[in-house]
C-alpha cells in the first residue's frame, strides 16, 4: 500500500542491523536494507541490496533508488558500522585507520547527505545514527574506532540543526554492549573491562537497542532532537 512508511537502515546482514529490520517490518514499515553480504531476511516489504556503504556512488543510488520505489523515506538508521581488533594508536596502522572511517565516517555521510536532501523536500523525516559507548568511555585499544563514532556524534547534532526547520529530527543511540560480531572483535578482556565501566553491568539485547530507536522514530518523539541516548551508560 502506498500509504505505508519506508524505513531505510545501513548493515542489516546481522546483529543489531538485522533486529531493526525486523522490528520496522513489524511495525508495518516497507524497509529497504543494506549490507556487504546477503541478508538472511526475506519477506515481504522487505528489499536488501548489497552493497559497502563506504561506496559512495553505490550508497547514493541505493537511497535514490528506494525513494523512486517506494514514492518516499520516513526513517533512516545509519547503523552499518567497522569495529576492528583492538590496537593501541600508537600501533595502529593506516590500512586499520582508513577502513574505520571509510565505513563508520564517509559511509554514515553517503547515506545522511542523500536522506537529507530527501526529508528536506518531504518535509518531513526521522534520522537516527549508532554510535558506541566506545565515543564515551576511551578504553585503551579502542583510538579509531572512538574516532569514528565521536564524529558519528557530531555529524548527527549538526545535522538536527539543519534539518529542524524542515520537520526532521536526528537523533543518536549510543549503544553500550551487545554480543555481536562487533563486540566480539574488541576480544574478552576489553569487553569484560567494558561492562564493569557500564552503569548497567550487564550486555544489551537487540530488542532493548531497538525499542529506543523506535521510540525516536514515533510520534511521541517528535520534538526530540540533536540527543545521544546512551543505553546502559551514564556519562
Amino acid at each position: 500500500m502506498p500509504d505505508e512508511p519506508v524505513a531505510l537502515i545501513t548493515g542489516t546482514s546481522k546483529g543489531i542491523g538485522l533486529g531493526l529490520a525486523r522490528y520496522f517490518l513489524a511495525q508495518g514499515y516497507r524497509v529497504a536494507g543494506c549490507s556487504r553480504s546477503e541478508s538472511p531476511l526475506v519477506t515481504e516489504n522487505y528489499l536488501h541490496t548489497p552493497l559497502s556503504v563506504a561506496d559512495e556512488q553505490a550508497t547514493a543510488a541505493w537511497v535514490r533508488g528506494t525513494r523512486q520505489r517506494w514514492g518516499r523515506v520516513d526513517v533512516l538508521v545509519c547503523n552499518a558500522g567497522f569495529a576492528p581488533a583492538t590496537h593501541l594508536l600508537a600501533m595502529t596502522d593506516r590500512q586499520v585507520w582508513d577502513a574505520v572511517v571509510r565505513t563508520n565516517v564517509d559511509g554514515a555521510f553517503f547515506a545522511l547527505r542523500e536522506v537529507a536532501r530527501i526529508m528536506t523536500k518531504q518535509r518531513a523525516g526521522r534520522i537516527v545514527t549508532i554510535t558506541s559507548m566506545a565515543a564515551a568511555l576511551h578504553l585503551e585499544g579502542t583510538g579509531a574506532y572512538a574516532a569514528s563514532k565521536a564524529a558519528l556524534v557530531e555529524m548527527t547534532k549538526v545535522l538536527a540543526r539543519e534539518l529542524a526547520s524542515s520537520n526532521v529530527t536526528c537523533n543518536a543511540v549510543g549503544v553500550s554492549m551487545v554480543m555481536t560480531d562487533a563486540a566480539d572483535a574488541l576480544g574478552e578482556t576489553v569487553r569484560a573491562r567494558a561492562v564493569e565501566k557500564l552503569t548497567l553491568k550487564r550486555p544489551l539485547t537487540v530488542d532493548e537497542v531497538c525499542g529506543v530507536v523506535g521510540f525516536l522514530c514515533s510520534d511521541a518523539a517528535r520534538t526530540v532532537t540533536g540527543q545521544v541516548i546512551q543505553m546502559g551508560l551514564v556519562t
